[in-house]
């Protein structure tokens, strides 16, 4: 982010909001956090350089419609990762799959896990993170041992939304 939108010493600078502010649609740092948290299974982040790589791309997996739900998040990404697919096949995917849902309930696939839901590695979110374990290179980073994406509903999902990328790829879309 620093990069992309550096802060400048004075108050001129308009990109503060992208660092800190209420507007968390804005906030370019709770986006990120967003992003690694919905899409991480577990501890891995395997899958955030891939849906992170093209801002598009990450702009149509994080989709109001459906980012809240990891299994479809992570499922949709894999999908445009293995497609190969840029951001406007993402764009194109997520229209499509937008007006399924309209006749498809999301949360059809899903099913409950109490005991899932409830456990929080209370040991990771006790200790502090040493800045270099957070800087370091992606395939090094480790999370809590905790949100792990339910392995039969994100493969459910898979299939589908591959089976609507399939059809674009058919359609000439």
């Amino acid at each position: 982010m620093q990069n992309r939108w550096p802060l400048a010493s004075d108050e001129s600078n308009r990109t503060a909001w992208r660092y800190f502010g209420n507007n968390i649609w804005r906030n370019g740092v709770a986006r990120l956090w967003w992003a690694s948290e919905i899409l991480r299974n577990g501890p891995d982040y395997g899958l955030i350089e891939d849906a992170l790589g093209e801002v598009y791309r990450f702009q149509y997996v994080s989709e109001l419609r459906y980012s809240w739900h990891k299994e479809f998040a992570r499922a949709f990404s894999r999908v445009l990762r293995d497609c190969s697919m840029d951001g406007t096949g993402a764009k194109e995917l997520s229209k499509r799959i937008n007006v399924y849902l309209k006749l498809r309930a999301l949360e059809a696939d899903d099913t409950y896990d109490p005991a899932a839901r409830a456990s929080i590695d209370a040991g990771w979110l006790a200790s502090s993170p040493s800045i270099s374990s957070i800087v370091g290179e992606l395939k090094a980073l480790r999370g809590p041992e905790d949100g792990y994406s339910r392995q039969s509903v994100e493969s459910s999902l898979y299939d589908w939304i591959f089976g609507v990328a399939r059809e674009l790829e058919l359609r000439g879309a």
